[in-house]
Order: structure tokens, then C-alpha cells, then sequence
């Protein structure tokens, strides 16, 4: 492979990257990999992955949880003292 075919191939990457792509197609992208079965479940050499993705996004939806109640409290103590 070539300087130029390399760049072309980066080219290639960036416009796709710029453009965007849906769910779906991410979705299949992942299919295709490898990573994901016809199910959209981790195939069995991802199932860590799997693991860390779902471990990450309960974390995350607890701190989306706990700031929400924070901010709310932090309102309600705002009014009381008024």
C-alpha cells in the first residue's frame, strides 16, 4: 500500500466521520466486526466489554439521578431561606 493510498483511505475515514452515521448503522458496523450478534447481544469473545458498556451506563444514570435530586434539594433550600 502506498503514502497515497494511505491518505486516501484517511480521506475516506474523515468524511465518514464528518458525515455521521444512525443507530442502525452502527449497530450493523458492530455486526459485521463481530462484536455483536444477530441478537445485538456481545458475542462471546466481547462479553467483558458487554460487562464494562452496562457496568459504565448504570454508574452514569446514578450520578444523571443523584444531580437531578441535588439540584432539586438545592432549590427547595434556596426558597426556604427567602
Amino acid at each position: 500500500m502506498t503514502e497515497q493510498d494511505i491518505r486516501n483511505l484517511e480521506n475516506i475515514a474523515i468524511r465518514r466521520l464528518e458525515k455521521g452515521f444512525t443507530r442502525e448503522e452502527a449497530l450493523q458496523s458492530l455486526r459485521n466486526a463481530g462484536i455483536l450478534d444477530e441478537n445485538n447481544n456481545h458475542t462471546e469473545p466481547y462479553q467483558n466489554l458487554g460487562r464494562a458498556i452496562e457496568a459504565q451506563r448504570k454508574k452514569s444514570l446514578r450520578r444523571k439521578y443523584l444531580r437531578k435530586k441535588f439540584i432539586r434539594r438545592k432549590r427547595t433550600r434556596k426558597y426556604r431561606a427567602s
